[in-house]
């Protein structure tokens, strides 16, 4: 249903009951290769504050894009504009504000990243795969 609204939905992805897509913009979401997204989450591509807000908060919209290999927990919200890199973990009641950078666990509200997980997904990748990955990690995010 999800890929008929124009969510861009890859192979082998999970996702749970009660999961909110953004209702305007589906087509600016990107669900990559074996990510699980577990119920009752909401991943927002826009924002619209009412017009009495207009001096605080602007209008926009901006795509989301979670990686492959993703895991999003229970009562998730991802906000527009943010990627969540490849084999991250996003805590369960977390809110996603701006992008998680790949193989790390995140949590919290705003999310942050609490520990870096790479040696652990090690294994699941040709070495010069997950190397390639870290080496786009730090030019992105610094770590």
């Amino acid at each position: 249903m999800q890929r008929m609204r124009g969510v861009n939905i890859a192979s082998d992805v999970h996702i749970g009951p009660l999961v909110t897509i953004d209702d305007v913009y589906p087509y600016f979401v990107t669900i990559g290769r074996g990510t699980s997204i577990a119920g009752n989450n909401f991943i927002l591509t826009h924002t619209k504050p009412l017009k009495y807000h207009s001096e605080v908060s602007e209008a926009y919209v901006a795509p989301v894009t979670i990686g492959k290999n993703v895991w999003v927990a229970i009562n998730v919200t991802i906000l527009p504009g943010v990627d969540i890199g490849e084999g991250s973990i996003i805590a369960s009641g977390s809110v996603v504000t701006k992008s998680i950078p790949p193989f790390v666990f995140a949590a919290g509200i705003p999310a942050q990243v609490k520990q870096d997980i790479a040696p652990k997904l090690k294994k699941n990748y040709s070495e010069r795969e997950f190397e390639a990955i870290l080496k786009k990690r730090k030019e992105e995010f610094g770590f």
